[in-house]
């Protein structure tokens, strides 16, 4: 497989890898999304896009919380 696949149960190499986990994650969330950042450097989240998603997410699942840890 390449590099660049993304391979559930495996360990993420790059930031590819670890965006594309973000984004299959944050896809299937239905209740909480717990994000583990220090300074929300890491994971695109002040992207639109990503933007986008957790917006969709709290306005689909009205009880739905996002936490920052």
């Amino acid at each position: 497989m390449a590099e660049d696949t993304l391979i559930p149960n495996q360990i993420l190499h790059g930031e590819g890898l670890y965006a594309q986990a973000i984004d299959a994650i944050l896809a299937k969330a239905q209740h909480r999304i717990l994000i583990f950042d220090q300074d929300l450097s890491h994971g695109n989240f002040a992207s639109p896009a990503r933007y986008a998603v957790l917006q969709h997410f709290l306005s689909t699942y009205i009880a739905g919380e996002i936490c920052f840890i």
